[in-house]
């Protein structure tokens, strides 16, 4: 009990002077408002007070300002997101004309734009053309199947619709989005998911790591993180801000390169080699050689699952929950919260049945 009291002093000092609060659950003496899950400390200026047991699932904790309160999820609001030949609803309305009787947005005629015509299809010259497979000839990503980018240098007439996040290490890409004085450019067909000019080339750089064993943590908030240096093809490093965790220290967020993003990389190839693909428009492949965004996909094509769910979640919010109390992540992040109590029991029932 003595060595808890200590931490917890050494914790509260430390977010005195690094920028980032501590979040701390049922400190006793403390006043509460009515509904109130989580508000700043009176006693402590980089404290805030989290109040357990107070929320319900369907009145998440949710902050408004300072204070943070017990409320219910505001309702979804009708957007136009569906593409010609996805599902549409009440809710989920058609980006183009009215929902069919079918539930279904129809496709546009005379075609225009590559998304005017259904599944499986893209707009050729006013014509609706069935999607270039895999090492088929394009000019544009929304060409190609949905899995798959056009490979195509700058004033070329056709390039090539390679898969996304396949082009190993040092392997070539057409082009590049380099700009002057950036070392590094999001390229959707890198596996790395970056790419660099060398020579007169295109070339995939190799993955980026920490550079220090994680969780790393910072100094302060407004450090920088630096990954491990791409010594063997780019010479390059990558930078990220540090960002608050929850514990009251700032950590560096994971890069592409590190275990959790690598898990949640390896969900994607899985994501990429669905047949739930074809569910989808092939105006989700989004801005013309950008990154490969595959939340843009899943309402169209799959929910996640919680072990997906929960893969996505680790790797974009590690430095915020690495070190959390789990009381906190339970009224604060209660999706993280869930997922991982999810996952623990999944390798838990399963360690059990190997050992039976």
């Amino acid at each position: 009990m003595k060595f808890v009291a200590i931490l917890s002093l050494a914790i509260l000092a430390a977010a005195d002077t690094n920028g980032c609060f501590t979040y701390v659950c049922d400190p006793s003496g403390v006043t509460w408002g009515e509904n109130v899950c989580s508000q700043p400390s009176t006693t402590n200026t980089t404290v805030y007070d989290v109040k357990t047991g107070e929320c319900s699932s369907d009145q998440p904790c949710t902050f408004n300002g300072a204070t943070a309160t017990c409320q219910a999820p505001t309702p979804p609001v009708a957007a136009a997101s569906s593409f010609p030949g996805e599902k549409c609803d009440g809710l989920r309305l058609c980006i183009q004309g009215n929902c069919g009787t079918d539930g279904i947005c129809p496709p546009i005629t005379p075609c225009v734009y590559p998304q005017d015509c259904g599944l499986g299809k893209y707009c050729n010259a006013g014509t609706c053309t069935p999607q270039v497979a895999l090492k088929g000839a394009c000019v544009l990503d929304t060409d190609c199947v949905n899995n798959a980018g056009c490979d195509i240098a700058p004033q070329a007439a056709t390039g090539t619709c390679v898969q996304y996040s396949t082009v190993p290490t040092a392997g070539s890409v057409q082009q590049c989005a380099v700009t002057p004085g950036q070392d590094l450019a999001n390229h959707a067909l890198c596996s790395s998911g970056y790419c660099y000019e060398t020579a007169g080339k295109f070339v995939c750089s190799g993955a980026f790591s920490n550079s220090a064993t994680l969780p790393n943590r910072c100094p302060l908030s407004t450090s920088m993180c630096t990954s491990t240096k791409d010594t063997a093809n780019s010479g390059f490093t990558l930078e990220q801000d540090c960002e608050c965790g929850y514990d009251g220290f700032p950590y560096c967020p994971q890069f592409p390169g590190d275990p959790d993003f690598m898990t949640f990389a390896s969900d994607i190839q899985t994501f990429l080699g669905s047949s739930n693909l074809a569910n989808c428009n092939t105006g989700r492949h989004g801005a013309q050689g950008s990154a490969f965004y595959v939340d843009s996909y899943f309402w169209c094509a799959q929910n996640l699952t919680d072990t997906e769910t929960y893969h996505y979640l680790r790797a974009i919010e590690y430095a915020v929950v690495v070190m959390a109390p789990s009381c906190v992540l339970k009224v604060l992040d209660p999706e993280y919260y869930q997922t991982e109590a999810a996952q623990s029991l999944f390798i838990g029932g399963l360690l059990l049945a190997l050992l039976q």
